[in-house]
């Protein structure tokens, strides 16, 4: 009896470490930027971050504090190219992109038609008024130095479009044609 009861302890202790996972607190001293975290869950003052696996860099999460300081709930998410931090703040799904030395990469912002700026909602409006904004992709990067790039999602009773709009400009970036009932 004894054996079975330590053979359980013994096989449900790793599970219940990987499930309820390690907590640490940073101090803004105690990692610089050349040096790399690797933890499950980190505690930083006010925000609770959730890292899925593998290692991230100290100077992403050092300059994702200082740029989302109100932000709780965030995801780190291991990528090809480096790491992602996803989180959701006024109904805005936000994704911040850093490479493998930590550098900023690039943001994702997806979200309905009624967040779009007004007069980027104008212009799609009045060029494609018979379509419906299903949503709206925001993508700002290093190369493009600040000005955001919309990808607006329209659906009409035919097709399917994607306009781009940057910098004043509107193009169609894809355009799908409904497959009709037979």
């Amino acid at each position: 009896m004894k054996k079975i009861i330590f053979a359980l302890v013994a096989g449900c202790t790793p599970v219940m470490a990987v499930m309820n996972g390690a907590y640490a607190q940073k101090s803004s001293n105690s990692i610089s930027p050349k040096n790399d975290v690797s933890f499950s869950k980190v505690a930083v003052p006010g925000n609770v971050y959730t890292i899925n696996s593998g290692t991230v860099s100290a100077r992403a999460i050092k300059h994702f504090s200082q740029e989302h300081k109100n932000v709780t709930g965030v995801i780190w998410i291991p990528t090809d190219a480096g790491f992602r931090a996803s989180f959701l703040l006024n109904g805005v799904s936000n994704k911040v992109y850093y490479n493998k030395k930590g550098s900023w990469t690039g943001n994702l912002k997806n979200y309905t038609e009624d967040k779009l700026p007004f007069e980027v909602r104008d212009m799609v409006k009045r060029a494609y008024y018979d379509c419906s904004i299903n949503y709206v992709d925001e993508i700002l990067t290093i190369q493009s130095k600040g000005i955001p790039t919309y990808i607006v999602h329209l659906e009409d009773k035919n097709s399917y479009k994607f306009i781009r709009v940057c910098n004043g400009e509107m193009d169609v970036w894809k355009d799908m044609k409904k497959q009709q009932p037979q």
